[in-house]
């Protein structure tokens, strides 16, 4: 059973009472935020559900886990944390760590205590819902009033929003849009890193998830790596326990080395589609696919998304193969269920983004200097993809962002320098962001930048933050619903928890190791920090870049 407020839906609250409070007449409800240290315990035994006996009032509970007996001032405390579904309706089973696929919105996991807090309230956590506010039953006089702690429901405001003289604010107007969504505008962050096959994982991506020159979180991420590391699994769950309680993974998809993710806001999935996935591979006689596309659809508010991760062709001169990556790519996609020709035109929104190799075409003294004296139009007039979408031979109608930060290609393992190797490769913006609109429909971009202090890899991770304008054909996906990697989300938390258990009041921004040939950046906001030139006499110059 479930009840819906402000265009979220909330599950109903049972109450229990015990046979001591039952002739205590009416009751009142109180909310209690489950989280704190527990008490010593002195004797463990089970009930179906949870009692508190406190100055005369008996407090109940729905049933959670095993009953902890405790001694407070001469009273007896008896706490139920104990996980049984056994004796609970179909409803009560949605939080069985097995049979759930949705969560409760995310309101319901964050709201705080609505009255004034007691110094007796008895506080546990749960192991599934750190955050999760529990009703709690406490009986009153006769005299006291009931008060339900979730939102109450007007039965005339119910009724008005359902007639046919505000159908337009339910079904196509975009009332529930509305209500979630700000200007009616979803944000979304595409990142894109290709992660040089490294078998270690960062101590830290805030940097890149969550950057600073952003205030709010995304409601949609899209994450796609490239030469992605063979820790998939650790590597999901360092994404989910990075965004937190607020975003759940709802898809995942690999090509080889090439890898695709979506995390979405947890109280936006009653309106997902189920996500599909579709791949290619560019090179389908090697045994490691190592250069092709990922690609996943899904609908949200009725508008559809598609995004796609790829990794074309290397070599400093090979345009024309990576232009016919593009090309092969775009062909040769296709989604179970859905026919056309036409799959780039037929979304809404479309995101491509990836390493796609493409270079500057200068010599390598040349972008150093252009880098250190922060010319990066000068490089950008030479760079091969602008060159080849100016031309019309890729990626028509798609847009880009300005680029104001420095290249994110190629720089030494562990270092703020661009390669000093033997083959001295030029800087380069490899790493792209492009995105398409269809249909009349409004996007902008509201930032572009790269992630300087990630520095495992010979390349930086770069994301791109752009705000889609939702015109709701249905507010409820008509499509098969979407769900989440529950287990992923249990485990992400509880590494969170044990981090922030230990993590000091100043996060760390850097990722540097010891082994670090260069000064870390002491700040991670700035898009294009002034370089320096370090010489080596036994290699050409190279750019490094400190603040």
């Amino acid at each position: 059973m479930a009840t819906q407020h402000g265009g979220q839906e909330l599950p109903l609250v049972r109450s229990h009472k015990s046979s001591s409070s039952s002739s205590s007449g009416s009751t009142r409800e109180r909310r209690v935020v489950l989280r704190s240290k527990k008490k010593s315990t002195s004797q463990e035994s089970f009930s179906s559900h949870r009692s508190i006996e406190h100055r005369g009032h008996m407090v109940t509970s729905t049933p959670l886990q095993p009953i902890r007996k405790h001694q407070e001032r001469g009273r007896e405390v008896v706490i139920n944390t104990r996980n049984d579904t056994s004796s609970c309706s179909s409803d009560d089973n949605m939080y069985s760590p097995n049979t759930t696929h949705f969560l409760p919105p995310i309101s319901m996991l964050t709201q705080s205590i609505s009255h004034q807090p007691s110094r007796h309230s008895f506080l546990n956590t749960s192991p599934h819902y750190p955050l999760l506010t529990v009703p709690i039953q406490v009986s009153a006089s006769p005299t006291t009033p009931t008060i339900s702690p979730l939102p109450q429901l007007l039965t005339h405001t119910v009724r008005s929003q359902f007639s046919p003289d505000s159908a337009d604010q339910v079904g196509g107007g975009g009332g529930v849009i509305q209500s979630l969504l700000p200007d009616c505008n979803l944000k979304i962050f595409v990142g894109t890193w290709n992660m040089h096959e490294e078998k270690s994982l960062p101590v830290s991506i805030d940097d890149f998830i969550l950057p600073l020159s952003q205030q709010t979180l995304a409601d949609l991420y899209a994450i796609g790596t490239q030469e992605s590391t063979p820790l998939k699994n650790d590597w999901e769950v360092l994404l989910q326990q990075t965004l937190g309680p607020s975003h759940v993974l709802i898809h995942s998809s690999s090509l080889g080395c090439i890898y695709l993710c979506l995390f979405l806001r947890r109280d936006l999935i009653w309106f997902c589609s189920s996500v599909l996935s579709s791949s290619v591979a560019t090179r389908p006689v090697t045994a490691i696919k190592t250069k092709g596309a990922v690609a996943v659809r899904l609908s949200l508010f009725g508008s559809s998304f598609l995004f796609i991760t790829s990794h074309f062709s290397a070599g400093f001169s090979n345009v024309m193969d990576r232009n016919a990556d593009m090309h092969k790519i775009a062909s040769n996609l296709s989604f179970p269920g859905i026919k056309t020709n036409r799959l780039l035109e037929s979304h809404n929104y479309v995101f491509w983004f990836g390493d796609f190799n493409y270079r500057v075409e200068l010599e390598r003294e040349t972008v150093d200097d252009a880098i250190q004296n922060s010319e990066l139009m000068s490089l950008l007039l030479n760079d091969q993809l602008t060159r080849e979408i100016l031309a019309g031979n890729v990626f028509n109608g798609f847009s880009e962002q300005p680029i104001s930060f420095p290249p994110s290609y190629k720089f030494d393992i562990n270092s703020y320098c661009y390669d000093t190797s033997d083959l001295v490769r030029i800087p380069s913006w490899t790493d792209r962001v492009l995105f398409l609109a269809n249909d009349g429909r409004i996007i902008s971009g509201s930032g572009y930048d790269l992630c300087p202090s990630i520095l495992i890899s010979d390349h930086r991770p770069v994301y791109a933050i752009f705000n889609a304008v939702m015109e709701s054909k249905s507010d409820i996906s008509t499509e098969l619903p979407t769900s989440y990697n529950r287990e992923l989300y249990i485990r992400a938390l509880q590494r969170r928890k044990q981090l922030f258990s230990t993590k000091p009041l100043h996060p760390v921004t850097s990722n540097v190791s010891s082994s670090s040939k260069n000064k870390p950046f002491p700040s991670t906001t700035a898009s294009a920090p002034p370089p320096t030139v370090s010489r080596n006499s036994a290699k050409s110059s190279s750019v490094c870049h400190i603040l």
